[in-house]
């Protein structure tokens, strides 16, 4: 009699901690795909100098920049990879991360001297692609992202 009992205890005890499990698992598992890095790769891009209104083409100018890849940490907004693309030191803000009507990323990077690189990441059609704004530099980069 006592077996039975002390073996149905351990039975319900162990299908509630893999029910746990189970309900742990299910609950990150939104949080954690949305909360996913982009792998972004440098398609195009143009320049602005400083009191000119004509567009270089970056491929011209500096053909290395294409091709290019960065990685985005959606948690944190951090942009790693080449020293042009990374924001490590500068004060980073998250200004958009919507996965409603459409799936939209944006984060502001601002260093010591004040000067500012956007980043705008979005998702349409089941395409990810960016836009990659540098003040300083007048350059404009764009490109595709996968989620990893």
């Amino acid at each position: 009699m006592i077996g039975k009992v002390l073996s149905g205890l351990y039975f319900n005890n162990m299908k509630s901690k893999r029910n746990l499990v189970i309900a742990i698992f299910f609950l990150l598992l939104p949080s954690a795909t949305w909360a996913s890095d982009f792998s972004c790769h440098v398609a195009e891009g143009v320049y602005k100098a400083p009191g000119t209104v004509h567009l270089e083409d970056v491929s011209k100018r500096d053909p290395a920049v294409i091709g290019k890849v960065f990685r985005v940490n959606r948690t944190t907004g951090e942009v790693l990879g080449d020293p042009l693309f990374t924001n490590s030191g500068d004060k980073v803000k998250i200004l958009r991360n919507v996965n409603e009507l459409i799936n939209s990323f944006e984060v502001m990077s601002t260093n010591k001297h004040s000067d500012v690189k956007l980043l705008n990441i979005d998702e349409h059609d089941n395409k990810i692609t960016f836009k990659y704004y540098f003040d300083w530099l007048g350059l404009f980069l764009t490109g595709t992202c996968n989620g990893t």
